[in-house]
């Protein structure tokens, strides 16, 4: 039988006995589980109206609201279960998680997570969400030692590993960063993030030839990786080397085609052709939005250019 068929039946099974309330909560989890949030969530609160003491019903609640995005009803429910059963970690765990997505309470998010912990010391995916908030906080011990316990409880987890390595990054200890993505890449050798972070730690410790080659396996793997486009073009601009540039430009507009700081990179590979000059910074005025480059420095240029 099929979710669908299993609906259909229930909702038979509740409207001949409407007081079948095991039928009603089967009926609320099957209507949960195919997306049909709205009516899981009538179902719900109808049975809580019945059974107001009942912790589960108002979690559900709490996870239905998450699903119809209504985050402050969501938080509401999930304390109202906690409150009813504060020996529930799961509800502490949607709490916490709650608080960390949304940027709101992110102390008390901190606080959910240990609560977890305390009743289940061995959950990755806690450890990894307290990392993320350390991340966030630039406390970068604490985020680098919870990618570590996540990643260790998680083998599998290699986002938790990529993102170890990046808090050592963050703290300047380029060395274990390295490592740390090396390892990365052993575990997912397309992992193409591993590669533009190794790239960009040889770009700064003036390994040109390394970071090449980092960039180059970075934008094979993944071609619309836009930083990925720019640096590579950036290290060949900064040895003239105008030919490499351009074709790196041009198949990352192919890419990409909205994103404007290509076409004035783009302009650039053009020294001697001040007509290309003017098309390429022309046409990146056309999506001012999507510079991160001042507009008024490329007007500035462009009015020199049509000068001159």
């Amino acid at each position: 039988m099929d979710n669908y068929d299993k609906i259909e039946e229930l909702f038979e099974t509740v409207k001949d006995d409407p007081s079948n309330f095991q039928a009603v909560r089967e009926l609320s989890v099957a209507l949960l589980d195919s997306g049909y949030n709205e009516e899981a969530l009538k179902q719900l609160v109808y049975l809580v109206g019945i059974f107001p003491e009942d912790s589960r019903l108002y979690f559900n609640i709490g996870f239905t609201f998450e699903k119809l995005k209504k985050y402050d009803k969501a938080e509401y429910s999930y304390r109202k279960a906690i409150e009813l059963s504060p020996e529930e970690s799961d509800y502490y765990y949607n709490l916490g998680y709650l608080l960390m997505r949304e940027n709101r309470k992110i102390k008390e998010a901190v606080e959910c997570f240990k609560k977890v912990l305390e009743k289940e010391p061995k959950d990755p995916n806690t450890y990894f969400n307290l990392g993320i908030i350390y991340l966030k906080g630039k406390k970068w011990e604490f985020a680098a030692k919870c990618f570590r316990k996540a990643f260790t409880l998680n083998n599998f987890d290699i986002l938790a590993l990529f993102y170890e390595g990046n808090a050592y990054h963050q703290m300047g200890n380029t060395e274990k960063a390295k490592e740390i993505y090396n390892k990365v890449l052993e575990y997912s050798p397309e992992y193409s993030w591993a590669y533009y972070n190794l790239a960009e730690i040889a770009w700064n410790e003036q390994n040109i030839q390394e970071a090449k080659d980092y960039l180059e396996k970075t934008i094979s793997i993944n071609p619309k990786d836009a930083s990925a486009s720019k640096l590579l073009s950036q290290i060949y601009l900064k040895e003239s080397d105008y030919e490499n540039a351009r074709e790196i430009l041009q198949n990352a507009l192919n890419e990409n085609p909205y994103i404007s700081d290509f076409y004035y990179f783009l302009s650039k590979t053009y020294p001697n052709d001040k007509n290309k000059q003017i098309e390429c910074l022309s046409k990146a005025m056309e999506n001012v939005k999507n510079l991160t480059i001042p507009a008024s420095q490329i007007k500035n240029e462009l009015k020199k250019l049509k000068s001159q």
